[in-house]
């Protein structure tokens, strides 16, 4: 009995061993440098959320347009939602009331990224 228990732990560790042999290059397997650059990106990118005019002004202006059209965004998960007031959907105005306000929060931005540049 004892005997066949070590023959399976065996054939074990040696499927174990042809799995690994899968990997050809370390890195894909090594998460650790990965994890890290994730933490160090998004505390740059909350950095750089709290600490940018532009981009506080941006949200701002967002913020003012959706409360004209009566629509709500909210991000779950990096996700993006739309919601509108009415059951319905886009309405012809909506929709055309949310083009204008892409074309100028656009229009904003390329204002910003000339002015940072100049």
């Amino acid at each position: 009995m004892q005997f066949n228990q070590q023959i399976n732990q065996l054939n074990q560790r040696q499927l174990d061993l042809k799995l690994l042999l899968k990997y050809t290059d370390f890195a894909e397997i090594n998460w650790q440098p990965l994890a890290i650059q994730i933490n160090s990106l998004e505390q740059e990118k909350q950095q750089l959320e709290t600490g940018s005019d532009i981009l506080r002004t941006l949200r701002q202006r967002l913020e003012r347009c959706e409360a004209a059209t009566g629509e709500k965004r909210y991000r779950e998960d990096d996700s993006e939602k739309e919601f509108y007031s009415d059951a319905g959907g886009k309405s012809g105005g909506q929709k055309e009331k949310q083009q204008e306000q892409e074309r100028l929060l656009q229009e904003t931005i390329s204002q910003h990224r000339a002015e940072a540049i100049s």
